[in-house]
This record gives C-alpha cells, sequence and structure tokens, in this order.
C-alpha cells in the first residue's frame, strides 16, 4: 500500500527510560488490555506488546504505539481529528513521542475552539504553545498559563503502552494522505515509529 522506508533507529539521544521500560501490558501474545475501545472497533485493533517491545521500536504493518492514558483517562478516540493530524505532521513526531499532557491541550485547545465557533488550526494552536524537548518525549509548553495541566495517573504512563493497528481501509485512509494522480504509492500524514 504505502512505501514504508525502512530506516533504524537513532537511539544515541533517547534517554533510558524509553530504551529499557517494558509495557506493564507486555506478555508475549496472553493476556488482555484491561479497557474498551480507542475507536470503532471495526476500523482499530489493539495490540499486547511483546516483552522485548519499547515505545521506541520500529513497528511494522502500520502498527504504532500509545498510552493507555491518553484513551482511558483524556477520552481520545481515533481516527485523529484533522487538526491533530496536522499538528503531528508539522512536528514530525508519531503519537507516542508526544507526552499526554500535550494530548490533554490540543484536545482543550479543539473543544475552546468548537465553543467559539472558530477553525481549529496547528498556527493558532502553536501561537499558544511551544515545542519542548524532554528526554525522551516532547511536550507542548504554554506560551502563557491558560489551561492546567492534566494531573491523574500521567506519571506512570510510559510503562503503559499498548500497541495500535488500523483493520480496515477507512483507517488507513486517516493515516495516509490520498494517492495523487494515479499514483499507487501513498505518503503518511506523519511518522508511526519514534524520529
Amino acid at each position: 500500500m504505502a512505501n514504508e522506508e525502512v530506516v533504524a533507529l537513532d537511539s544515541s539521544w533517547l534517554g533510558e527510560e524509553a530504551l529499557e521500560t517494558e509495557s506493564i501490558f507486555a506478555n508475549d501474545g496472553v493476556g488482555e488490555i484491561p479497557f474498551g475501545p480507542i475507536g470503532n472497533m471495526e476500523d482499530w485493533e489493539l495490540m499486547l506488546p511483546s516483552t522485548s517491545d519499547r515505545v521506541c521500536s520500529k513497528y511494522e504493518n502500520y502498527v504504532f504505539p500509545m498510552y493507555e492514558v491518553v484513551f482511558k483517562d483524556m477520552g481520545f478516540r481515533l481516527p485523529f481529528s484533522e487538526v491533530q493530524r496536522e499538528m503531528l505532521r508539522w512536528t514530525k513526531l508519531s503519537p507516542s513521542q508526544i507526552h499526554p499532557n500535550s494530548y490533554a491541550f490540543m484536545r482543550v485547545f479543539e473543544l475552546l475552539c468548537e465553543y467559539l465557533r472558530l477553525p481549529a488550526s496547528k498556527y493558532v494552536f502553536f501561537s499558544f504553545f511551544t515545542l519542548q524537548r524532554g528526554t525522551d518525549w516532547v511536550s507542548f509548553r504554554q506560551t502563557q498559563k491558560m489551561f492546567e495541566v492534566f494531573a491523574g495517573k500521567v506519571q506512570s504512563f510510559m510503562k503503559r503502552f499498548f500497541l495500535v493497528r488500523p483493520r480496515s481501509a477507512a483507517a488507513l485512509d486517516t493515516l495516509f494522505k490520498a494517492a495523487k494522480d494515479d499514483v499507487q504509492e501513498r505518503c503518511r500524514f506523519f511518522p508511526l515509529c519514534w524520529s
């Protein structure tokens, strides 16, 4: 479907947490993830990571890691909205490279724009937020404090990841741009693995 370029991950910039933390859901195929859907179950599949998988591992078949807190506690559902895809595309980051508090900021920004009947865009979002790189992930930092950070279970988010795979053509279409001029190759909206 898409021409996926396989590039080895340069892990020299990663901290120990991303390289060493095993998911608490990892058990080599035996067990279950203790919460409900992350989107339409016909479109998205939750998968258990193996004990050797890390959040920064390279996965095949359009599989990407995500943190439990983003879906369970923040209420996100797949597919990502258009503005969320724009932010991921602009930052050139995999969804799991973004700190969960930043997902809360994205969501509250979208809700605020909806309430004010304004179009949500990455340009407006990044006039209020800047990128801040941590040891293992990237955060959106407020230029002026407008929103509270998401408290709760964010402290242990790194070890609570699972894998997501698109099941349908409709789900795959939310991860890739449509082919142009009858070209068979499609381009990703954003990276699915850490870069």
